[in-house]
């Protein structure tokens, strides 16, 4: 992911937004936990639990921002479950919003949730133009440094 917010949605060319959305908790310590889960290594100290409260959502969105090295934009689903509900998007899902209107939608994850197709619809909508805009730049950066 970090490739393709590089490539589509950072500096003045940028093509794309990534929002990432956290929702309920896939794995809750007191739910549907994975003992073999990277945060289970030290006998769950560090899992997150069930979200309770908007509070409790916000500082597991908090410590997964702490936790990785993550370039998104990132907010909180309601405790309703607003986003995961209307959008089906639990445990994880992509999708590319354009215009209002939703044209990809990927597969539930994690094993239908696919990066690629992701990085492969930017590069079909978006390639040749962020390409000559890159062109474009770097070729009024070389002259300005002349």
């Amino acid at each position: 992911m970090v490739d393709i917010h590089r490539k589509y949605c950072s500096g003045e060319n940028a093509v794309a937004r990534f929002l990432t959305i956290y929702i309920a908790e896939a794995h809750a310590r007191d739910e549907w936990w994975l003992s073999t889960a990277k945060d289970a290594q030290d006998g769950g100290k560090r899992c997150i639990y069930a979200h309770k409260n908007i509070e409790d959502r916000l500082n597991a969105a908090k410590k997964f921002l702490n936790d990785n090295s993550f370039p998104s934009e990132l907010v909180c689903d309601s405790m309703e479950d607003h986003v995961a509900e209307r959008y089906d998007a639990w445990p994880e899902r992509l999708f590319i919003i354009q215009d209002g209107v939703i044209v990809y939608h990927g597969g539930a994850g994690p094993f239908g949730y696919s990066l690629n197709e992701v990085k492969e619809w930017l590069d079909n909508k978006f390639g040749k133009r962020h390409h000559n805009l890159l062109n474009k730049y770097v070729y009024s950066s070389t002259l300005s440094n002349k």
